[in-house]
């Protein structure tokens, strides 16, 4: 059963969301940009150190493609802070997924309704 949520914050997160997907997109055609933000990160993180490795491969190699899609889910909580009487809402993650996992939306449904 899905937990409630209350409809003002639930519009204002489908009205920022072509904010959030603007700039992520942005973000993906600057790959430069990207690695440079991200040295001191690869530095201590081995998982962040592969996909940079992977970025650097794929864009020496050129453009390949002219079109690209990008699926972007962003995950909020509601918070309610210290002497508030309104809820506000938490953008706690913000998710990219290549197309290609959208085929697997059906499977994973079937998973959920095995394990529960």
């Amino acid at each position: 059963e899905a937990t409630p949520f209350p409809q003002g914050q639930y519009i204002r997160a489908v009205e920022i969301a072509a904010a959030f997907n603007t700039l992520v997109e942005s973000v993906s055609q600057q790959p430069d940009w990207l690695l440079d933000t991200l040295k001191a990160v690869e530095k201590q993180d081995e998982f962040t150190a592969r996909l940079t490795s992977l970025l650097r491969e794929v864009v020496s190699m050129g453009e390949k493609q002219s079109i690209h899609l990008g699926l972007h889910r962003s995950d909020y909580m509601l918070h309610l802070p210290e002497g508030a009487d309104q809820l506000e809402m938490r953008q706690v993650e913000l998710n990219t997924i290549a197309s290609s996992f959208g085929s697997l939306s059906s499977k994973v449904t079937a998973l959920h309704k095995h394990i529960l």
